[in-house]
């Protein structure tokens, strides 16, 4: 008997497919990636306080990316991939993401935009790498930084049914982030595509691409507008990926939101914290959490060499959906010393 790759969705649930005698499974997919920069092309990176290229920098993101695609393991995902332009990949990464039966792909980085977040336009060698595999199916790309939780079922049947999701920041539409607003868009959109629309275009949150294989094929067709909106974005002095990709949804006719029960990008600073108290019994299914590289993702990468990482220590390791005075003594004594440093000009 022959095994190939299909899924049905009926009523929101993914079922086996049978036809005269093949069992025809769809694998859905989630992947995540990291690109090495060179030091012509590294940027200071302020989350971590060290430039783009750097090795803390590099370890710091192999680590996320190991605990990402275990949380994704835990949850029931059939199909991991991460992509990434270094040649080898260093131990003990290389082992733990072999252990996790992940598909290690090396791609180079083509796509680059301005120098801060340059390499963030990494997702559509990615997604060109894709278009070119000839399967159906489902495609989670999520940053390093995101943890998944059990609903991801739900989300890969969501994405069967509107082709693409998107997540929508809920932005205003003079709001500038990363130097460009819903209505700067909406010129950029008018100019490369000779439209004449009116409405600002929704900024959807690049930490997720949620899509079925045959829209990534669309969007890859797109190559030729998207070095015409690099150029704008060239030309204004900002922009990255996911204005680059509102900017297409917005053209391909994908509504805003739709990725939003499930995804949520999640402040866990000292200062400001927006974790809802009920994060892990609520809908969501992807968690990103960029002010936990340091911390949170580094106590769950300790777990997970250990052999110790399951569903339900995430509340432990990243603190959520409060840290605790103690814990927050913990969490000031790792990321202290580095600020200090900087502050010192060490």
């Amino acid at each position: 008997m022959i095994f190939l790759n299909f899924f049905l969705v009926s009523n929101d649930c993914i079922q086996p497919f049978f036809f005269q005698g093949f069992y025809f499974v769809e694998f859905n997919t989630l992947a995540t990636w990291y690109v090495h920069d060179d030091p012509s092309e590294s940027w200071e990176f302020p989350q971590l306080e060290s430039r783009s290229g750097s090795a803390f920098v590099e370890n710091t993101y192999l680590k996320c990316a190991c605990v990402s695609l275990a949380s994704a393991r835990r949850a029931g995902v059939e199909k991991l991939q991460f992509f990434t332009n270094l040649k080898t990949l260093p131990e003990p990464y290389s082992g733990i993401l072999s252990r996790l039966k992940v598909e290690l792909i090396t791609l180079p980085c083509v796509t680059r935009g301005q120098k801060a977040w340059g390499n963030q336009f990494y997702i559509f060698d990615i997604i060109d790498y894709l278009s070119g595999l000839d399967a159906p199916g489902q495609i989670m790309i999520v940053d390093s930084d995101c943890i998944i939780l059990p609903g991801i079922l739900e989300a890969f049947a969501a994405i069967q049914r509107y082709g693409c999701l998107t997540y929508d920041l809920r932005l205003t539409a003079s709001k500038k982030m990363n130097g460009l607003s819903g209505q700067d868009m909406r010129r950029i959109a008018n100019d490369v595509f000779g439209e004449s629309r009116e409405e600002p275009v929704r900024y959807a949150g690049g930490e997720v691409f949620l899509a079925t294989m045959d829209v990534v094929r669309a969007i890859a067709a797109e190559r030729p507008m998207l070095a015409r909106m690099m150029s704008k974005f060239a030309e204004i002095g900002g922009g990255e990926e996911a204005h680059a990709l509102s900017i297409l949804y917005d053209h391909l006719g994908f509504p805003s939101g739709t990725a939003n029960a499930w995804v949520e990008r999640l402040w866990t600073n000292f200062r400001f914290n927006n974790v809802p108290h009920d994060v892990l019994s609520s809908s969501l299914a992807i968690l990103h959490l960029p002010s936990e590289k340091r911390t949170g993702f580094n106590r769950a990468f300790e777990r997970l060499l250990r052999g110790e990482f399951v569903p339900s220590s995430v509340a432990e390791d990243f603190r959520l959906p409060r840290r605790s005075f103690s814990q927050s003594l913990v969490d000031i004594s790792v990321l202290a010393p580095s600020k200090i440093a900087k502050k010192l000009g060490l």
